[in-house]
């Protein structure tokens, strides 16, 4: 992998470059993917864009670095089903290369050939804040053994400030 902004040009570059002024490592996978990962938050996350040129769509994917253990999976599962429903863009997934779970969404870009800076800010913080947002209820879950209804209340309530 490689740390060079030399990326093939489209919509990355721009995720490229505004991923970098935010201060995180951001690695060149192919000619058309970028990661990072973000461990300036309770959790480590891990953050990939990919350009697909074919459908002229950018896709963003955070994953919370948590192992799943086989007893908490369904409960999990359920979780992200119930959160999904509430959710406009994007949706929860466990990713199945690796079984974490993360928040997954794209941008179709038909007809422009960048996204604006507003577009991409938001995609970027959306999908980290819906990663921040579950966090609490994965806990919940994996390491004091609640329900996803449980769960759900816990991802449901919208906190303000730190602890």
């Amino acid at each position: 992998m490689s740390t060079c902004a030399n990326i093939h040009l489209s919509p990355l570059m721009m995720a490229f470059q505004y991923l970098k002024r935010r201060g995180w490592s951001v690695e060149k996978v192919g000619d058309f993917e970028i990661t990072t990962e973000i461990n300036d938050l309770f959790a480590p996350f891990h953050l990939c864009m990919m350009w697909n040129q074919e459908h002229q769509s950018l896709m963003i994917s955070c994953n919370i670095r948590q192992e799943i253990s086989d007893e908490a999976q369904r409960a999990v599962i359920d979780l992200l089903a119930n959160l999904n429903s509430t959710i406009w863009m994007g949706h929860y997934e466990i990713a199945p290369e690796d079984s974490l779970v993360g928040y997954r969404y794209t941008l179709n870009l038909a007809g422009v050939d960048y996204p604006s800076e507003l577009q991409l800010e938001t995609m970027i913080d959306t999908a980290v804040a819906e990663c921040v947002r579950i966090y609490p209820a994965l806990q919940y879950i994996i390491v004091e053994g609640k329900t996803a209804k449980e769960a759900s209340v816990a991802a449901m309530m919208d906190t303000v400030g730190e602890a």
